[in-house]
């Protein structure tokens, strides 16, 4: 059913012709949404709706592929013989999953995901219509990927980087501990040369063409020794660093 453009009141009508001819689905929205840096999705399945919030750097078009692979998948913890209609606004979703030999992993998954609905006997429909009609349940499931963006970091997120810190901060031959003192990516470096990357890298670590020429020209273990014990890494020139 194609929708025709006009103004976002006018489109109402549609969409509930569109359920009517869906009478006996269970009603699916999805919806994605990025606020400067912070990604986020909810979807609803016939009730309130469900919110996550994913990575940052996570694009728009990520979280609506990655929204309608969640509502699928809890799809599948439904009985069999069932039938859903999915209603989503990300109109680059649905022509992405036009091609079922998309190498995009997060459309590989919606297509296996779909086959397991598809062997249990249940029967599901995309479809695409506009954003932000005034259409009250799909209004509830942006509300609520929105305010997801703002949800303070998982607890078990939490969890896990304090038993990273822990773990780095406890090993016994860890030299690496004095130049970083928490295994978080250097934020402030990032750099869009990779070379300035590696130089970046190299020197915090100590790594140069003196240090390591050892183990690159075979050159004697003595030198390498005798510079790291002297501590004099700190004052070799950039241009000995490894590229």
């Amino acid at each position: 059913m194609k929708i025709p453009p006009a103004n976002n009141t006018s489109y109402i009508p549609h969409i509930k012709c569109l359920l009517d001819e869906y009478p006996n689905h269970t009603l699916c929205l999805s919806d994605g949404s990025k606020s400067k840096y912070k990604s986020a999705y909810a979807y609803s399945i016939d009730s309130s709706p469900i919110s996550y919030h994913i990575r940052n750097m996570a694009s728009v078009f990520t979280a609506e592929l990655m929204v309608i692979f969640s509502c699928l998948s809890q799809l599948t913890q439904l009985p069999p013989h069932c039938r859903f209609l999915l209603l989503t606004d990300s109109l680059s979703s649905l022509q992405s999953l036009s091609n079922p030999c998309s190498t995009n992993p997060s459309i590989q998954r919606i297509y296996l995901t779909l086959h397991s609905l598809h062997s249990v006997g249940s029967q599901i429909t995309i479809i695409g219509i506009p954003g932000h009609i005034g259409f009250p349940k799909h209004d509830a499931v942006d509300k609520a990927a929105k305010q997801a963006t703002f949800f303070p970091k998982n607890h078990y997120h939490t969890l896990i980087l304090q038993s990273w810190n822990l773990f780095w901060k406890t090993q016994p031959p860890n030299k690496l501990l004095l130049i970083k003192q928490i295994p978080s990516p250097w934020y402030f470096s990032n750099r869009d040369s990779k070379r300035e990357e590696i130089i970046l890298t190299c020197s915090r670590i100590g790594h140069s063409r003196v240090t390591h020429s050892c183990l690159l020209n075979r050159l004697s273990y003595l030198l390498l020794h005798a510079l790291t014990t002297t501590k004099k890494i700190n004052q070799l020139p950039i241009f000995l660093l490894l590229p």
